[in-house]
């Protein structure tokens, strides 16, 4: 087995696949990096295989991506441990901090933290602060797409030439809250049945938001996008098919998806959140939204629809933001270099951040 070994589960949600999956392309001859993934379908199917697996060929370093593979990590008895906590579901980042202070006493574990949001949570939950190294995620340039409409794509999506699409941003899960846009796009449709909301079609409250939309209004402006392609899509592919892009979420919430849509171009509008305002400055890089209730969120929709001079605004200024915080090159370099430290022994001492 390879020196370093990134593990994460086959469950495992956008954000944590994104970044493992650059890390794992990113090997070098003098640090080989390979990914592992445990589940149905991965290297091993379970955490008693994986921890056999692992005690059998130890590697010199895990980077353990969510709370499962922590725990292989830990019963693994690997000599050095990186951990990235899920950001999707807060029980599980409580809950790996409970473990992380608890065996922190006998355990040197480094953290890795995509925003000083998340980082600020672990410390305040007893996690010592030269554990917690922030490392943003790195958008590829050429992944999301340049701010031209697919009109191919919209066509198969069953979107109309005049339609103003709503996208909302990454994986439905609870936390980000896609039900409050479904709630703002039906107010806005009763007076322009123009407007609709655009949701990936992952996460486990997906077909719950199509429900919604049905509840809200008698005709179905709710589009699950792999539903109804009938295919896995990216979701940088649907940058191009949106007008906007809608962030929701709430607490600490995944970042990949915020990057993606400042790096695409796309107009966004956002909940005042900790987080948010961590990457967005109000009116420079999106609109942000102080309540989050359906009917405020409507009137900053329809108040970025009418302004075009606004919508170029914020696009041109976050599309900067992002380049300046989520370098794919500086992603991988700030890795590299805390692998190596962590490998060598002594104080881990990383550069500071560049951006916010």
């Amino acid at each position: 087995m390879n020196p370093i070994c990134i593990l994460h589960s086959t469950s495992a949600p956008f954000e944590t696949r994104y970044c493992a999956g650059a890390l794992s392309r990113s090997a070098r001859d003098d640090l080989p990096v390979s990914l592992y993934t445990m589940g149905a379908g991965g290297h091993w199917r379970s955490i008693p295989a994986a921890v056999r697996a692992l005690r059998h060929s130890p590697p010199r370093l895990v980077h353990a991506w969510g709370l499962r593979s922590l725990v292989v990590a830990i019963l693994s008895h690997c000599p050095a441990i990186v951990f990235a906590p899920s950001t999707d579901q807060p029980a599980l980042l409580r809950r790996s901090a409970k473990i992380l202070r608890a065996i922190s006493e006998r355990l040197d574990i480094q953290i890795v933290c995509p925003t000083t949001t998340l980082q600020q949570f672990l410390i305040q939950h007893g996690i010592g602060q030269q554990r917690c190294h922030l490392i943003r995620p790195g958008v590829d340039r050429s992944d999301p797409a340049p701010r031209q409409r697919n009109s191919l794509l919209r066509q198969r999506l069953g979107i109309k030439a005049d339609e103003i699409v709503i996208l909302a941003g990454g994986e439905s899960t609870r936390q980000a809250a896609h039900e409050l846009g479904a709630q703002a796009v039906a107010i806005l449709r009763v007076s322009n049945p123009r407007y609709r909301l655009l949701i990936w079609g992952r996460g486990e409250q997906a077909s719950k938001i199509v429900r919604a939309g049905q509840q809200f209004d008698a005709i179905p402006y709710v589009i699950n996008a792999e539903q109804t392609l009938g295919q896995s899509i990216d979701f940088h592919e649907l940058l191009p098919v949106a007008d906007l892009a809608l962030m929701t979420g709430s607490g600490v919430v995944p970042t990949v998806p915020i990057a993606m849509c400042m790096a695409g171009g796309l107009p966004i509008i956002a909940t005042a959140t900790t987080a948010h305002r961590e990457l967005f400055e109000d009116r420079q890089t999106a609109l942000l939204i102080d309540r989050p209730h359906a009917r405020d969120l409507a009137r900053q929709l329809l108040l970025l629809c009418d302004d075009p001079n606004l919508q170029q605004h914020l696009a041109t200024r976050a599309q900067a933001q992002a380049k300046q915080l989520f370098s794919p090159g500086r992603f991988i370099e700030r890795h590299h270099s805390l692998y190596q430290q962590i490998i060598a022994g002594g104080t881990i001492c990383l550069e500071p951040h560049h951006g916010l």
